[in-house]
């Protein structure tokens, strides 16, 4: 097995790799968009994105130093929203969406 860098103009990877003493290893697959059939999994698989959309926007609004604002209605009606700012979207964006919701900005 060879453990050391290589001193030739190669990269080190190139010659694991060309020597075939690298394994392949699956990676991630790829996941079809369309819509899951499936009740409890598209329940669930909401709660899940939306708790990383939400991630997300806080970590975008934190390294960028910019306003952010998310809405996302379920199917169900229900809103649920994030807001880098206490008044971001009731002031700017509200009156863009008169039949939402009115419930208090959550910042985190």
């Amino acid at each position: 097995m060879v453990t050391g860098r290589s001193n030739g103009d190669e990269n080190f990877w190139e010659i694991i790799i060309r020597l075939g003493l690298r394994k392949n290893r699956m990676g991630r697959r790829k996941l079809e968009i369309k819509r899951i059939e499936s009740k409890s999994n598209r329940q669930m698989s909401f709660c899940k994105r939306s708790k990383g959309l939400m991630k997300k926007a806080k970590e975008f609004s934190i390294l960028c130093d910019v306003d952010v604002a998310v809405v996302i209605i379920s199917n169900r009606g229900r809103l649920h929203e994030f807001s880098s700012t206490n008044s971001l979207y009731v002031s700017r964006y509200g009156a863009l969406f008169p039949d939402l919701p009115t419930i208090p900005t959550v910042v985190v």
